[in-house]
C-alpha cells in the first residue's frame, strides 16, 4: 500500500524513524508535542486552543455529578457537545 509510513521510510530511514515517533508520540498523548506545535502555531490558533481547552474544562465541570465528579452519560448526550 501507498500508506505515509511507506512513502516516509522511500524519503529516507531517518524520516521515517521520525514519523513513526511523532505518530507514536501522537498516540500517547504526549503533551510536549502539542506545546511544539503551539510553539509554531499563530498567535490566533494558540489563543483558538486555549478557549476550547478552558472551555472543555468547564463544561465537563459543569456536567460532573456534584458528589462523585463523574459526568453521566445521559447528560454527555442530551448536553449537545456531542
Amino acid at each position: 500500500g501507498n500508506s505515509p509510513t511507506v512513502s516516509a521510510s522511500w524519503l529516507s530511514p531517518e524520516f521515517h524513524a521520525y514519523v513513526l515517533e511523532t505518530f507514536k508520540r501522537y498516540l500517547e498523548g504526549d503533551v510536549n508535542l502539542a506545546v511544539e506545535i503551539l510553539e509554531r502555531a499563530k498567535p490566533s490558533d494558540v489563543a483558538k486552543s486555549k478557549e476550547r481547552i478552558e472551555g472543555t474544562h468547564s463544561r465537563d465541570k459543569a456536567l460532573q455529578h456534584k458528589e462523585t465528579g463523574i459526568i453521566p452519560v445521559y447528560k454527555l448526550l442530551t448536553s449537545g457537545v456531542l
